[in-house]
């Protein structure tokens, strides 16, 4: 059950929500994707009873990603293992972000968003490429030095995050997670009020074989104080998109034709594949 963006044969893009295998057709109740996510916890009352909506097979359908932000917000040093296990993450120690109180914050490009069932291009000068499976956080509400539950409500909903990151040595801090359709996700986003965010599993399979499974208990900060410290970075704006880093660790790195499966409990799960570009 959630919002989702998705297109009809050859039409143009539409606001969708997913219930059973369903998608209720929302594109006429509102004039923008942003919109819809405002309004994203209260849908299934105000909308999806409603027999005159048009509604499609998810089969007949292209789903596309289901956020459509302004500014998307990598976070890094989320998790417990970001500061115990030195190991775990060699960017993390890198930028020093286990010795940090606030996780590390770095501004994606939106050309790096790609959604469920897509082909990850990885670029010929990358070589080492390892996958992740991350809770993405999508933002409901303007949120501007908010504190406290002004900034838990700021959450509409959530969605699964499969990233690839570049472990090759590269310049800057974060170039290795900037590069085009780097950040599949999907395949909707999840209202976030009836869920236990604090208490999710997330798992990550490569090539049909399990990789790990852990919990979003290991964060060091509830979704509320991550959006706290964002705002007090950017002001963020409705359908904004937040990356919260992956609790899985030993990822495999990954080949060409490779295939990858990320999924949060009780949000979604999304399969990606890779393909590894050729020199021109």
């Amino acid at each position: 059950m959630g919002l989702l963006r998705f297109r009809y044969r050859d039409g143009p893009l539409r606001i969708g929500y997913l219930v059973d295998g369903i998608v209720f057709d929302l594109s006429e109740n509102f004039e923008s994707y942003s919109a819809a996510v405002c309004e994203l916890n209260s849908l299934t009352e105000r909308f999806v009873t409603k027999e005159s909506l048009q509604t499609f097979s998810v089969k007949e359908i292209q789903i596309k990603s289901p956020v459509e932000p302004s500014s998307i917000i990598r976070l890094e040093g989320c998790y417990e293992h970001d500061v115990i296990d030195k190991g775990a993450n060699p960017h993390v120690e890198d930028a020093g972000l286990n010795e940090m109180s606030n996780p590390g914050l770095w501004v994606a490009p939106t050309t790096t968003l790609t959604s469920d069932q897509s082909t990850v291009h990885i670029p010929p000068q990358i070589t080492d490429v390892r996958p992740s499976v991350e809770l993405g956080v999508v933002v409901g509400k303007k949120a501007s030095q908010v504190k406290g539950e002004a900034a838990r409500e700021s959450v509409a909903g959530v969605t699964v995050c499969a990233g690839v990151t570049a472990y090759d040595e590269l310049p800057g801090l974060m170039g290795y997670k900037m590069f085009d359709n780097f950040l599949p996700c999907g395949p909707a986003v999840v209202p976030a009020k009836p869920l236990n965010i604090e208490d999710l599993m997330l798992g990550l399979k490569h090539n049909g074989d399990l990789v790990d499974v852990k919990s979003t208990t290991s964060l060091r900060y509830s979704l509320g104080e991550l959006v706290e410290y964002v705002s007090h970075v950017m002001t963020l704006s409705p359908g904004d998109f937040i990356t919260t880093g992956s609790p899985v660790r030993d990822m495999p790195t990954l080949e060409d034709g490779d295939e990858f499966n990320a999924w949060v409990e009780s949000v979604g799960r999304i399969q990606t594949t890779i393909q590894k570009e050729e020199s021109i």
